[in-house]
């Protein structure tokens, strides 16, 4: 709750990102007279990125409540795991191994559907690709990631039903766990998948934060931020830091964005 502790009632973030000025803007003591080409270039770019912005906002349903959305999956997921907790029996500390083994599976997976799901065109599953590619990644840029209005949850967080979605696919390996290893095993497989998408939705929410909100200076936050701000790059959004909590599978597949190595790229050599 604390992440839009801010808002007031209808929602809207009193904060100087109200003023829809980018993260990166020129100062607004600059007059038209002053202005330069770039300057002209980039408050149309800005212009045209806040009337886009507009328009999604607009697709936002009229009875849609940010607070629902915010607080029910929390909610949902700490039930399901209260209830797998409560079926442990005769816990053995090497069962907890199965613990950091899933975070790692789940970081893997969470690159996966970033890359494959979010980001690419699946049969029958394109309405996600809409929502994040084509509404997520065009209402924040890399150089406007804040959110106005607290409404605007519904283009940042996945819908609500999606823990019941992700309880439908662990619980194969769940149960393969569970003949393979333990009960207990099991139980964890499903806790620890729960647990780390409820860690990523908030954690992908404190990135979309206004720039003065508490949660956003903090310097874990801030350069994780930073990161996932690279991603909405639209040059590099299809290539680059996938991951959104930690980026292991982005280091280990060669995706994690490096400045120096792009600059290297990008220079011509000489004979």
């Amino acid at each position: 709750m604390t992440a839009v502790k801010t808002a007031t009632d209808d929602g809207a973030l009193p904060t100087a990102s109200e003023h829809a000025t980018p993260e990166h803007a020129t100062p607004e003591h600059a007059t038209p007279e002053h202005a330069t080409p770039i300057d002209d270039t980039s408050a149309l770019a800005a212009s045209m990125h806040q009337a886009r912005r507009a328009e999604l906002f607009a697709l936002i349903p009229p009875r849609y409540n940010f607070r629902a959305h915010l607080v029910i999956p929390s909610l949902l997921t700490a039930f399901i795991c209260a209830v797998a907790a409560s079926f442990l029996r005769d816990l053995r500390g090497r069962e907890l191994a199965i613990v950091p083994a899933m975070l790692v599976v789940t970081n893997g997976g969470e690159w996966l559907a970033h890359k494959y799901l979010l980001h690419g065109r699946i049969p029958f599953l394109e309405e996600i690709y809409v929502r994040h590619e084509l509404h997520h990644h065009v209402a924040y840029t890399h150089q406007d990631m804040a959110m106005r209005h607290a409404r605007e949850l519904w283009m940042i967080l996945v819908p609500a039903y999606a823990v019941l979605i992700l309880l439908v696919v662990v619980a194969p390996f769940a149960v393969l766990a569970g003949v393979v290893f333990s009960v207990n095993c099991g139980l964890f497989v499903t806790m620890t998948a729960l647990t780390y998408f409820i860690a990523y939705e908030w954690l992908h929410l404190s990135y979309h934060l206004p720039l003065e909100h508490p949660i956003s200076r903090h310097p874990i936050v801030a350069r994780l931020r930073r990161l996932h701000a690279t991603h909405h790059d639209p040059a590099l959004m299809k290539r680059f830091n996938f991951n959104v909590t930690i980026g292991l599978f982005d280091w280990l597949l060669g995706t994690l964005y490096d400045p120096a190595r792009a600059r290297n790229r990008a220079e011509p050599t000489h004979p």
